[in-house]
Parts: C-alpha cells; sequence; structure tokens
C-alpha cells in the first residue's frame, strides 16, 4: 500500500561519521537516478536515507517493476537494533493473527489522522505496533514474550 516502505541496514560498524557519510553517498547516488528521488535524513537520531521509487519507475537497466504504489526505501547503517525490533514484532504476529490484523488496522488508523511520523514527534509505526500488542497483552490473547526468558 501507498503506506508502506522497505526498511534495509547496512550491517558495518562505522563510528557515526562514516556512517553518515555512507548514507549521504546513497543518497546522491540513487538522487541521480531518473525518477528515484533520495534524502540523507543525517541529524535523526538513527540516520536515514529515504528512497521513494515512483509507482510508474522502471529501472535504467529496463529490469520490470511492478508497484501499484510508490515505494519507499529507508537505509540506515549498523542498526542492529532494527533487526531484533523486527524478529520480535514477526514473533508476535506468528503468535496470533489477531496481532497482525489489529497492527495493520492501527497502522492504517493512524497513517490516515497522520500521528504516525518519529521525524514530526508523534509515535513510530513501530511504536503504534507496540501499543496494539500491549492492548492484546493486557487482554490476556498475547502472551509477554520479554518476560518469558526471565528468572
Amino acid at each position: 500500500s501507498s503506506a508502506s516502505d522497505i526498511d534495509l541496514t547496512v550491517l558495518l560498524e562505522l563510528p557515526p561519521e562514516l556512517q553518515r557519510r555512507l548514507l549521504s553517498d546513497i543518497a546522491d547516488a540513487f538522487g541521480s537516478v531518473p525518477g528515484v528521488t533520495a534524502t540523507a535524513v543525517l541529524a535523526a537520531r538513527v540516520p536515514i536515507c529515504t528512497m521513494t521509487f515512483p509507482s510508474d519507475w522502471s529501472s535504467p537497466a529496463g529490469a520490470p517493476l511492478v508497484l501499484t504504489s510508490d515505494l519507499v526505501v529507508d537505509v540506515s547503517v549498523g542498526n542492529v537494533i532494527a533487526l531484533d525490533n523486527t524478529r520480535l514484532i514477526r514473533t508476535y504476529m506468528e503468535v496470533d493473527e489477531c496481532a497482525w490484523q489489529l497492527c495493520l488496522l492501527v497502522k492504517a488508523w493512524a497513517r490516515a489522522r497522520r500521528v504516525c511520523s518519529a521525524r514530526h514527534c508523534f509515535p513510530s509505526s513501530y511504536a503504534w505496533s507496540l501499543l496494539a500488542i500491549c492492548h492484546l497483552q493486557h487482554l490476556g490473547q498475547l502472551p509477554n514474550l520479554q518476560g518469558l526468558g526471565r528468572p
């Protein structure tokens, strides 16, 4: 959907200045590709490069890409905690189909009301998912997976 994106992290241990430089270079490289917009957001808590591929985009090599809406790709460097966050959310989604449905519904609601953007001081998509999961835990429908391994 138009509210979806792909989050990528480059698994390199680099000092912050080199991380920002790499993201800036990625933005410059993709920004020169016809039809693609790329911006390095270097002042963020976790610096990223955001690239947007329009729904009618085709690669310069002619490779087919079928999109029903614009594709947004966020690239970070060394953000390994994001991988843990992804695994946590995926595990909850596998525990109960209702969790997946509620998370999608809550995130769609937040996006429609424009209150889903960490860079604009609103909860992120991840935070909205955690709130939905917390609600289901409060109802007793989901376990606390983080608490299962504690003595």
